[in-house]
């Protein structure tokens, strides 16, 4: 048996890997933020692989599972770790612009005092 190639991907693979990513996308907001590949040992001794992640129903935490496959899916195993990663690194980019975005406005409030609010100044205190 081959290998499929890059320019002839494995449709069976694809159907997988798009039916795990629309999963993935609808639960875009929880694993952004938590949420990991796990592994387990199936009945018959397989290990399999899940995305792990906690919801709220009702207010109340609830864990839930997004099966991937097996160790004999390389391919969809790659596939969805990079799409973990790819999907955390949107939230800590935006953490890195905002302390960038404050450190430019300090650096500019240096420069222009008149650019800070007159709230936020240093004002003396009145002396009873």
């Amino acid at each position: 048996m081959t290998e499929p190639s890059p320019l002839n991907p494995d449709p069976a693979l694809e159907r997988r890997w798009e039916a795990v990513r629309a999963k993935l996308l609808a639960n875009y907001d929880r694993l952004a933020e938590r949420g990991s590949m796990a592994s387990s040992t199936s009945a018959s001794g397989r290990r399999v692989w899940a995305v792990r992640f906690v919801d709220t129903q009702g207010g109340r935490p609830v864990h839930r599972n997004i099966y991937v496959g097996g160790d004999d899916q390389g391919e969809l195993l790659r596939r969805t770790r990079d799409w973990l990663e790819r999907c955390r690194r949107g939230p800590a980019e935006v953490v890195r612009l905002a302390r960038l975005g404050a450190a430019i406005g300090g650096i500019a409030s240096l420069f222009h005092p008149r650019l800070v609010p007159a709230r936020k100044r240093a004002t003396p205190e009145p002396t009873c």
